[in-house]
């Protein structure tokens, strides 16, 4: 069987109690995810 890439993402619900605080990490993890997508999904094509 593949390996199948995984993560677990932890945050203090201190840091997301208010809207800004959501909006705030919604932007961090989409941007990191975006780019995780793009590492992984290049080296399915290599």
């Amino acid at each position: 069987m593949a390996a199948v890439p995984n993560v677990m993402i932890e945050i203090r619900n201190d840091l997301i109690s208010d809207d800004n605080g959501q909006v705030i990490w919604a932007k961090r993890l989409a941007e990191m995810l975006e780019r995780a997508l793009k590492l992984v999904t290049q080296q399915e094509k290599a």
